[in-house]
C-alpha cells in the first residue's frame, strides 16, 4: 500500500539506536510511534519527553500525514527526543487507498467513516506499512501508538512493569472516552500484536468482514468490533492524558479548542481533560502504580453513564487489597485458575465470569489448526459452536492426552442432531416427528409462509420466511437436497430456549428461558426482543426432549415453541453451549449446571 510517489522527508537518525543497548539488558524495548498530523506536538512534547520516554526508556518514530505549513521543523523539534524515523506522506483519497471496497463499507451508517475517521485508519495502515519496511516490529518488545496533541500530566511506570500487565495479544488503552468502544488513541501492546493492531482496520475494510452491516458504528465501537474479530483483548488504564492544542486557534475536525481557566491549558474534550487531571491528584497523594495479574473488572464512569471495565494497570491507591500483584512479588506472574475454558471466544467473557465458577470465554480456538495447550491440567474445555463441537467429537483422545477434560458424544450423534438435516431425519426414524415443525419435501407442495434455513449455521444465519415457490428456488439454487430444510412456519411471540446438561438420555440439569418478540412470525436475531424471564420447564417436555439425548453427553439446547394446545415444536438442537446459558440464564443457576458437569463427569 506505501506509493513511492508521496512526498516524504529523509529518514531522522535520532542521537539513540533503535532499542538502546544500555537499557535493553534490564528492560524491555520500546518504541512510541506518533500517527496522523502533527498538530500540537509542540505542546505535548515536554510532557511525553517527561511522561512516556523517560520512565520507558523509549524511542521514538513519527510516520504522519503532511499538513502544516511547519511540518518539517515540528519533525526537527522531534529530532532531539531519541528519534529513530520519521516519514511524511501526502494525505491519500479513501478510494483511491481502499479501493472499491471503500464505496460498498460507506454503506455502513454511522460516523467511523466520515472523513476525518477514514483518515485515522488510513493513517494506522501506513504506519504499519513503515514498521514493517523498517522491520522495527522484530527490533521493539514494546510498542506505544499515539497521535500527536496529548498532554500527559503523570509519568508511566517502567516498561518491565508494563509488559508484565500485558499478554501477548492484549492491547492497553486508556478507559473514559471510548463511547461504546475502544480510545485508540492511545494504546499499549507487545510486538507479537502490534502489526495485526494496526492493520484490523484496512484489513476489515478490503475483505468487507465487518459483522452486523445494519448496526450503527462510531469509530470506537468499530474498533471494539474488530479487535474482537482478531481475538485481541482491550484491557484498561485510568485517564493520564488529554488532547490539547498550541491555541485556540488550532486546526480541528470536531469540537472546538477552549482554554480552562482553571488548570491554565488548552483542551479539546473537558470531561477528557477533568478526568486527567483528578487522577492527578490521586497520583500525587500515593504516586505508585499497580499492575493486575490477572486483569481485574472495575466500575468507570463513561459518556453514556456507568460501565464495567477490564483493568490491567491501576493506581496503587484505587484498587483493592486482593486484586494486588505486589511490588514484593517481583517478576512473579499472577496466574489465573480457570476450570471451564469455553470455546472459540464470542465476547461471553464477562457472562462466564459473573457466574463465579472460574469459568471464561478468552481461548479462540474454532475447531481448526492445532489443538490447544491447556493453561492448566484438567480444566475443561466447552464449545460454543457447532464447528467447535465437531472438533471436540473427532479429536476428544488427543484432547484428553493433553491434559484437557471434555465430555462429547461420537460425531455421528453430533451429526444427527445439530445437524437441521439430520435433526429431521432422526426424528423420522425414531418416531419424533410430531415434535418438530412439519417439513416440506419441496417448495411445490409447501403451504406458504414458511422457514427455509441451511443445515449448519448459528444465530439465525441462512434463515429465512419465504413466501412462494420462487423465493425458495431464488435461496435454494441447487434445490433443497441435504443442504435446506423447508419447514412449517409456527407462529406466536414467544419462544423457548432450554438448555440441558445430559448423560445418555438422563438430564442432570437444565435452564430454561423464555422470550418475547415483537412480531408473531419473525426470524431471530431480526427482530426486536420485548421481554425474557425464567421458564419452568415441564416434566413431560423434559421426558420428551431425553427422547432424542439417548446416545448424548454434555451440554446441549433445544430451541422451541409451545403451542396453544402444550404441544412442543422443536425448531433446532444446538450441541454446544448456546447464549440463553452464556448470557441470559441467571448466574447462579447456569452455575449450578457448570458445577453438576464438573461433579458428575468427575474422571479427567
Amino acid at each position: 500500500m506505501w506509493d513511492d510517489s508521496m512526498e516524504a522527508v529523509p529518514d531522522f537518525q535520532g542521537p539513540y539506536p533503535a532499542g538502546d543497548a544500555a537499557s535493553s539488558q534490564v528492560a524491555p524495548k520500546v518504541l512510541c510511534c506518533i500517527w496522523g498530523e502533527l498538530r500540537g506536538v509542540l505542546a505535548t512534547l515536554d510532557s511525553l519527553r517527561a511522561m512516556l520516554l523517560e520512565p520507558l526508556s523509549a524511542d521514538l518514530l513519527a510516520v504522519a500525514q503532511r499538513q502544516l505549513l511547519d511540518d518539517e521543523q515540528r519533525l526537527t523539534a522531534l529530532s532531539s527526543s531519541r528519534l529513530v524515523g520519521a516519514k511524511l506522506y501526502e494525505k491519500p483519497s479513501p478510494e483511491t487507498f481502499f479501493g472499491e471496497h471503500y464505496e460498498y463499507m460507506s454503506q455502513v451508517r454511522g460516523n467511523w467513516l466520515n472523513a476525518g475517521n477514514t483518515q485515522v485508519l488510513i493513517n494506522h495502515k501506513m504506519l504499519a506499512d513503515y514498521l514493517r519496511s523498517q522491520n522495527m516490529y522484530e527490533k521493539y518488545d514494546l510498542f506505544v501508538f499515539t497521535r500527536s496533541d496529548l498532554l500527559h500530566l503523570l509519568p508511566f511506570p517502567g516498561a518491565a512493569d508494563l509488559r508484565r500487565c500485558l499478554g501477548r495479544t492484549d492491547v492497553l488503552t486508556q478507559a473514559g472516552h471510548e463511547f461504546g468502544g475502544v480510545n485508540y488513541n492511545f494504546a499499549i501492546m507487545q510486538s507479537a500484536v502490534a502489526e495485526q493492531y494496526l492493520t484490523a482496520p484496512y484489513d476489515t475494510i478490503v475483505s468487507r468482514s465487518l459483522p452486523n452491516r445494519q448496526k450503527v458504528y462510531n469509530i470506537e465501537l468499530f474498533w471494539r468490533v474488530i479487535l474482537a474479530q482478531k481475538s485481541i483483548r482491550n484491557l484498561r488504564m485510568p485517564v493520564t492524558c488529554f488532547v490539547t492544542g498550541e491555541s485556540v486557534e488550532d486546526r480541528t475536525s470536531w469540537r472546538k479548542i477552549r482554554h480552562s481557566e482553571e488548570h491554565d491549558v488548552i483542551y479539546k474534550y473537558q470531561a477528557q481533560m477533568e478526568e486527567a487531571f483528578r487522577n492527578l491528584e490521586i497520583w500525587k497523594q500515593h504516586p505508585e502504580w499497580t499492575v493486575l495479574r490477572p486483569p481485574l473488572g472495575l466500575q468507570v464512569t463513561e459518556v453514556h453513564g456507568q460501565a464495567r471495565r477490564l483493568f490491567g494497570l491501576h493506581f496503587a491507591a484505587e484498587v483493592p487489597d486482593r486484586s494486588v500483584a505486589s511490588k514484593a512479588e517481583g517478576s512473579e506472574e499472577l496466574e489465573e485458575t480457570v476450570r471451564f475454558h469455553c470455546v472459540p471466544k464470542k465476547g461471553w467473557d464477562r457472562y462466564f465470569r459473573g457466574m463465579h465458577c472460574q469459568a471464561c470465554n478468552t481461548i479462540n480456538w474454532k475447531g481448526s489448526g492445532g489443538l490447544p495447550q491447556p493453561p492448566q491440567s484438567g480444566c475443561w474445555l466447552l464449545p460454543t459452536s457447532d464447528v467447535a463441537a465437531t472438533a471436540v467429537a473427532q479429536q476428544q483422545e488427543a484432547l484428553k492426552a493433553l491434559g484437557w477434560r471434555v465430555v462429547s458424544s461420537t460425531p455421528e450423534v453430533l451429526k444427527s442432531l445439530g445437524n437441521k438435516v439430520g435433526l429431521q431425519d432422526f426424528a423420522k426414524a425414531n418416531g419424533l416427528m410430531d415434535f418438530l415443525p412439519r417439513r416440506y419435501a419441496s417448495a411445490e407442495c409447501a403451504e406458504f409462509p414458511c422457514i427455509l434455513k441451511k443445515a449448519y449455521g448459528e444465530f439465525g444465519k441462512e434463515c429465512c420466511i419465504v413466501n412462494s415457490t420462487e423465493e425458495v428456488h431464488q435461496v435454494a439454487k441447487e434445490g433443497l437436497g441435504s443442504q435446506w430444510v423447508l419447514q412449517e412456519l409456527i407462529r406466536g411471540r414467544c419462544e423457548v430456549s432450554t438448555t440441558v446438561l445430559v448423560d445418555c438420555g438422563v438430564i442432570l440439569d437444565e435452564v430454561s428461558t423464555c422470550y418475547e418478540y415483537d412480531s408473531e412470525v419473525y426470524v431471530w436475531p431480526r427482530c426486536r426482543r420485548i421481554s425474557k424471564h425464567v421458564h419452568h420447564v415441564p416434566d413431560d417436555h423434559l421426558q420428551i426432549f431425553q427422547l432424542f439425548l439417548q446416545d448424548y453427553r454434555g451440554i446441549c439446547n433445544f430451541n422451541y415453541k409451545v403451542c396453544d394446545s402444550g404441544q412442543l415444536s422443536i425448531f433446532e438442537l444446538n450441541t454446544r453451549i448456546g447464549g440463553d446459558l452464556a448470557v441470559d440464564a441467571p448466574r447462579d443457576r447456569a452455575k449450578r449446571l457448570f458445577e453438576k458437569l464438573d461433579e458428575h463427569f468427575h474422571c479427567p
